[in-house]
């Protein structure tokens, strides 16, 4: 999949002692729920994530648009975009998608979570507190 042709927020995960076959560590994704399930994965597998990074939504001029019913939020792939899970906020479950279906949406400010919660639904938590049955659900 090649990410910067699909919208909405995209994930990337470094692992201690372990790196993606085929190329130099970060593994990439083009979606937040993949980036979880990889995550997943490999932590069955023995991998340690050393740090995961997601898009962060409140430090980019981000857009949506209906797309035949479906709200689809931008894609922004900048190095200045992304923020470890550390210290971000998501929203999941809400009317927004992005390149893998829902998204789950990540901000560094919570109040940004809560305000994109009251126009497009969903639950905020901690970005370290999704889990695997929650992106399962999805």
């Amino acid at each position: 999949m090649v990410i910067d042709q699909h919208p909405g927020p995209a994930g990337q995960t470094y692992y201690q002692d372990n790196a993606p076959e085929g190329h130099d560590p970060p593994a990439r994704f083009c979606s937040t729920t993949c980036t979880y399930r990889h995550r997943f994965a490999k932590e069955q597998s023995g991998w340690t994530p050393a740090e995961t990074f997601l898009t962060d939504y409140s430090t980019v001029d981000y857009d949506t648009q209906t797309d035949g019913g479906k709200t689809i939020i931008s894609r922004h792939l900048g190095r200045e975009a992304f923020a470890s899970t550390e210290s971000l906020t998501v929203v999941a479950n809400s009317d927004v998608e992005g390149a893998m279906g829902t998204a789950i949406v990540p901000f560094s400010d919570s109040a940004d979570a809560e305000s994109f919660v009251e126009e497009y639904g969903g639950q905020t938590l901690p970005a370290e507190d999704i889990s695997r049955e929650l992106v399962g659900g999805m």
